[in-house]
């Protein structure tokens, strides 16, 4: 993450007093009632950090420049005159558009396809 804030141009002052926020984060696991002994947190920003958005916005936009241009993507079939339940419309070619994805997002995941098994 710091190196990605310090790839966009945040200044060193900047990406230093993020990480020191975030330095020394530790972990516990409760199961069965028995909480685990702390552990290092080292790959995310604390929960309801005011900066995760942004953070994350980021961290997307960096991740999409290293797919390749020549990224198959998934293409999606669609169509925006009618319901969504009845699948068998769908089948109708002439009534159908698509269209090449080459990330999916939803709330803080993101996932690029991969043609590798």
């Amino acid at each position: 993450m710091w190196a990605v804030l310090a790839r966009f141009g945040c200044p060193e002052d900047f990406v230093t007093l993020i990480h020191a926020l975030h330095d020394g984060m530790v972990g516990r696991v409760c199961h069965q009632s028995i909480l685990s002994e702390p552990f290092p947190i080292t790959g995310s920003l604390k929960k309801g950090c005011v900066l995760d958005p942004t953070c994350f916005s980021l961290y997307v936009a960096a991740m999409l420049n290293e797919v390749p241009p020549t990224s198959p993507g998934i293409n999606l079939r669609y169509r925006t005159d009618g319901g969504i339940s009845n699948l068998a419309r769908f089948r109708a070619k002439s009534k159908t558009s698509t269209i090449t994805t080459h990330e999916l997002q939803f709330a803080n995941d993101n996932a690029t396809p991969s043609s590798e098994h």
